[in-house]
């Protein structure tokens, strides 16, 4: 299963989803927002990615702070990542 974490003012959040989108790929969205501050989606950058409970895009963080993953990766790069996490 792949799992995409951000936050609604993450600017690459949506960059991230038209990469995920375009390799036709099934993934659950999960909008930090909406998580109490306890929940353990709440400690990563925005967007990660998540694929069978590896970490495979994005950083953990305070819980008490918000950040945006900065560069993300090229679609041939993202394709690589998913695949050596199945």
């Amino acid at each position: 299963m792949l799992i995409m974490i951000y936050f609604s003012d993450c600017p690459n959040a949506s960059k991230m989803k038209l990469l995920l989108d375009s390799l036709k790929l099934e993934y659950i969205s999960v909008n930090q927002d909406l998580l109490d501050h306890d929940h353990q989606y709440k400690g990563y950058t925005s967007p990660t990615l998540i694929s069978n409970s590896q970490l495979i895009w994005g950083w953990p963080i305070d819980k008490s702070s918000a950040g945006c993953t900065s560069n993300l990766p090229s679609l041939e790069q993202l394709k690589s990542l998913i695949s050596q996490s199945l």
